[in-house]
């Protein structure tokens, strides 16, 4: 049974903004904490990482679930077999 992906409500589109602010803000959170206690060097770490490696994968992520039209684990699994629909969970 396919189900809809669309957001068609007022409140659906508010619990998933709140979501995504409360993610951000916890990044921004403990960005500040990190720094704040020492550990500057750490953050250089991470943001390289983030650059190099989460931010391309987010991207991938983002085309394949639009192009497929499918949440992530059901594009994943489209798109490599059903065997690695474990990637997008």
């Amino acid at each position: 049974m396919e189900q809809n992906k669309t957001l068609t409500s007022r409140r659906g589109f508010i619990v998933v903004a709140m979501g995504h602010a409360i993610g951000i803000g916890n990044i921004w959170r403990f960005s500040r904490g990190v720094i704040a206690n020492g550990g500057g060097a750490f953050m250089v770490a991470y943001f390289v990482a983030l650059l190099i490696w989460s931010m391309p994968l987010i991207m991938a992520e983002e085309m394949l679930v639009g192009k497929t039209r499918k949440g992530t684990v059901e594009a994943f699994g489209h798109a490599a077999g059903e065997s690695y629909t474990w990637v997008g969970g």
